[in-house]
């Protein structure tokens, strides 16, 4: 990531290179792990041991469900969209559509490397999940981006990069807490140990934790409706 960031004017990539289908539905979208995968050379790196589902249905059709080839476009769009490292994405390349919603959804708008305040307290990457089945058991991978608990300050107003840019900016809705969705946690999934996730901060720093450092600083409300009330403590955004 950070090689790509020194190659690309201290940005960082794109979440989603856009599409006027929709996010997450395959070409001609392509997603931040595709971007980044010649610096590695392997795919290898999105699949978390600790999750059962990766192998057998990282090679899904986006939109169907179905089995894909390697010769198909959407295979390795695929794989990298079930990644279980889940992009801060919010606050490190958040979505985007236009005002007028005629190209809907539009594209992301990377984030800066000099917008981030303190490296080494801002979060990059955390363990994430697909989905929850009915019995809010993890099911279909990882997911190649993870929803903040917080968007706004302690005094309602949106947090950067998202007040800048205004009603083009586009979330899934906050979490759920207490629900059996993958936005109970915003996507993440605590896949290793019990009720451990894993995540890494800007300055390379991997950590396996409960909840708690995940939620510092953040009231957190369903729908993204809690307040980042501490800078210091809420590691998802850029203060």
């Amino acid at each position: 990531m950070m090689l790509y960031v020194e190659d690309n004017d201290q940005y960082f990539p794109f979440s989603d290179s856009g599409s006027p289908v929709g996010w997450g539905v395959g070409r001609p979208d392509y997603v931040w792990y595709e971007l980044i995968v010649p610096y590695i050379g392997s795919y290898t790196p999105t699949e978390s041991p600790f999750d059962p589902f990766k192998i057998s249905q990282q090679h899904l059709d986006p939109l169907t469900g179905a089995q894909l080839s390697q010769k198909d476009p959407n295979y390795w769009y695929a794989v990298a969209e079930r990644s279980n490292i889940g992009l801060n994405f919010e606050f490190l390349s958040p979505w985007t559509y236009d005002n007028n919603r005629i190209h809907w959804p539009m594209s992301s708008r990377p984030t800066g490397m000099g917008q981030v305040a303190q490296p080494s307290k801002t979060l990059l990457f955390a363990s994430s999940v697909w989905d929850r089945d009915s019995n809010g058991q993890p099911v279909g991978g990882g997911s190649w981006t993870i929803e903040a608990p917080c968007f706004r300050d302690s005094n309602g107003t949106l947090l950067e990069p998202m007040k800048s840019i205004g009603i083009t900016w586009y979330t899934y809705g906050g979490w759920t807490p207490g629900s059996q969705s993958f936005l109970q946690y915003g996507a993440m999934w605590p896949w290793f140990k019990p009720q451990k996730f894993q995540y890494m901060m800007l300055d390379g720093t991997v950590r396996a934790t409960d909840l708690g450092p995940l939620t510092a600083g953040c009231d957190v409300q369903p729908h993204g409706t809690g307040r980042a009330f501490d800078g210091d403590a809420y590691i998802w955004d850029l203060r």
